[in-house]
């Protein structure tokens, strides 16, 4: 299931930002609980770290006013909507899938990719264009272009 904002108003940001402040502090710790709900029917919630190292990224995107999607890594994209992720054609996607770049299983004659794929190739994808970069920036510095 995904979930998705699509435009986030003054009021939430606003509690946004309130709430990051408040789970940040919790950071580091193994559980922390809580109360939630109307007074006097209110209950106690335990939440693990790593969920709270969730909801504070959560946070953190919506006080800036960006909105958030959250699916499972588990999910599969079809060709299309992968290649929209990563910002590339489909025929590019689907080649770079045809040469092993990236793993897929067939659902009849239709290839789905799933989202933790994805993820893995673009920050391989992203290492190798900083690493470029830093190597572009060496060779201008050593060559005394004022970089």
């Amino acid at each position: 299931m995904m979930q998705t904002t699509t435009s986030l108003s003054p009021e939430e940001i606003r509690l946004a930002k309130e709430n990051l402040e408040i789970f940040a502090r919790q950071l580091g710790k193994k559980v922390i609980t809580g109360r939630i709900g109307e007074k006097g029917k209110e209950c106690v919630f335990r939440l693990p770290e790593t969920t709270v190292r969730l909801v504070v990224d959560l946070l953190s995107e919506t006080s800036r006013g960006n909105p958030v999607a959250i699916m499972p890594l588990k999910t599969e994209f079809s060709t299309q909507q992968a290649a929209n992720f990563l910002n590339v054609s489909r025929p590019f996607f689907v080649n770079l899938l045809e040469k092993g770049e990236i793993p897929f299983r067939k659902v009849g004659s239709h290839r789905r990719v799933r989202f933790d794929d994805l993820i893995r190739y673009k920050k391989k994808t992203d290492k190798r264009s900083l690493e470029a970069l830093d190597e572009l920036v060496t060779q201008a510095q050593d060559l005394g272009m004022g970089y």
